[in-house]
C-alpha cells in the first residue's frame, strides 16, 4: 500500500508539474516583497545566466546606474581579471592581488579596497556598483567595499561577460538602492 501511495504521488506531482501547477513557493518576481519585507525596485534590465558574450540591453544614457551581478571564478587568480566589459570600453574588474575591485575607462579610474572577502576566492559572490553623481560606491556579498570619485561613464546599452566566470544573473538599475535592498539582492 505504501508503495502504491508513493507512484500516486509521483504521478500526481509530474502532472502538477506539467500543467504549470505549482506547490513549491513560486520564485517572487523583483517587484515582490520578501520575507524580510523589503521590496525591490523593478530593473529596466535583467538576465538570468549571462554568459560570456555581449548582451544588447537598450538602455543607455542612464544617469544613475546601479549594476547587480552574481559570479563564481572559474579559476583562481592573483592578477587584474575582467568581469563585464561596458559599450564604451569600461571595465568592471577584480584585481586580487592589491585586493580591489573597480572601474576603468577611458584612462580614468577608481577602484575600493574588498576587504570582506577574498577576491580570488572560487565560490558564489554578488557584486554590485552603483554610480552615481560621479560617485561610484562597490558592494561585495550585500556589504559596501567604500566609495570613490569617478567622473567617467558607463555606456549600458550593450555589456559584455567575460569568460573569467560563471554568471548566474546580471540586473541593471537605472536608480540608486538602499542598504536593505542590497542585502536582499545578496539573500
Amino acid at each position: 500500500m505504501n508503495d502504491y501511495r508513493k507512484r500516486i504521488t509521483a504521478f500526481f506531482l509530474s502532472l502538477c508539474m506539467i500543467f504549470g501547477m505549482v506547490l513549491l513557493p513560486a520564485k517572487q518576481t523583483a517587484a515582490e516583497t520578501s520575507d524580510n519585507n523589503v521590496t525591490l525596485p523593478e530593473p529596466v534590465f535583467e538576465v538570468a545566466n549571462p554568459q560570456n558574450g555581449q548582451i544588447r540591453t537598450g538602455m543607455s544614457n542612464l544617469s544613475t546606474v546601479f549594476v547587480n551581478i552574481t559570479y563564481r571564478l572559474k579559476e583562481a587568480s592573483g592578477v587584474k581579471m575582467t568581469l563585464l566589459t561596458f559599450g564604451n570600453s569600461a571595465e568592471l574588474y577584480l584585481d586580487a592581488a592589491s585586493g580591489k575591485a573597480g572601474i576603468e575607462s577611458e584612462g580614468l579610474k577608481a577602484e575600493v579596497t574588498v576587504s570582506n572577502t577574498a577576491l580570488n576566492a572560487i565560490k558564489w559572490h554578488n557584486l554590485a556598483v552603483s554610480l552615481s553623481d560621479g560617485v561610484l560606491e562597490v558592494f561585495v556579498d550585500g556589504a559596501s567595499a567604500g566609495t570613490t570619485e569617478f567622473n567617467g561613464t558607463l555606456d549600458t546599452a550593450s555589456i559584455q561577460c567575460s569568460a573569467n566566470a560563471f554568471y548566474s544573473k546580471l540586473k541593471l538599475y537605472d536608480q540608486e538602492l538602499s542598504e536593505e535592498e542590497i542585502l536582499e539582492l545578496h539573500s
